[in-house]
């Protein structure tokens, strides 16, 4: 079974939150926090790991891979200057 990474995003919009949650390997994290920041080019991202029951082992191991595969797959995004 592959390993997976929960990741939750928020972001604020005219008319409240939207949000939505992201669940995957790390390369689907990576893909779908990619079209996301490229899109929205946000100024933060924040990041919750532990939403929900999920065991404590699960939850460090989901922060270990976040921080070894997505977090430097992220930093070589070019984000846009905002007009």
């Amino acid at each position: 079974m592959k390993e997976k990474i929960e990741v939750f995003w928020f972001s604020e919009q005219p008319y409240g939150y939207v949000t939505d949650e992201i669940v995957g390997s790390p390369d689907t994290v990576i893909k779908k926090l990619t079209e996301i920041i490229e899109h929205l080019n946000p100024g933060y991202l924040h990041i919750y790991g532990n939403e929900g029951p999920v065991p404590h082992q699960e939850v460090m191991r989901s922060i270990e891979l976040f921080g070894r595969e997505v977090i430097p797959a992220l930093h070589e995004i070019t984000l846009q200057p905002y007009a």
